[in-house]
């Protein structure tokens, strides 16, 4: 498992701003790992409140009118030489 790179994170908890240097592979796939875990951490905290929110919120678009609203913003602009 060599080819992978070695790579940076920023993660943002708690207002702080941490970065995670990624320089083995193992870590490559674990740290992604534990950062979803912490955000699932902290949605559950103070019996999921931010869950709640999240839960009831209401999408501007169905998925049909995002996906034509995407499609609508789509453009080829040729230039002459």
């Amino acid at each position: 498992m060599n080819e992978f790179l070695p790579m940076s994170l920023t993660v943002t908890r708690g207002g702080k701003k941490e970065v995670i240097t990624v320089s083995e592979s193992v870590t490559t796939f674990f740290a992604p790992a534990k950062v979803m875990a912490m955000n699932v951490i902290d949605l559950l905290y103070g019996d999921a409140a931010e869950a709640e929110k999240i839960a009831g919120h209401k999408p501007l678009f169905t998925k049909e009118e995002y996906l034509d609203h995407l499609n609508s913003l789509e453009s080829t602009v040729t230039f002459g030489c």
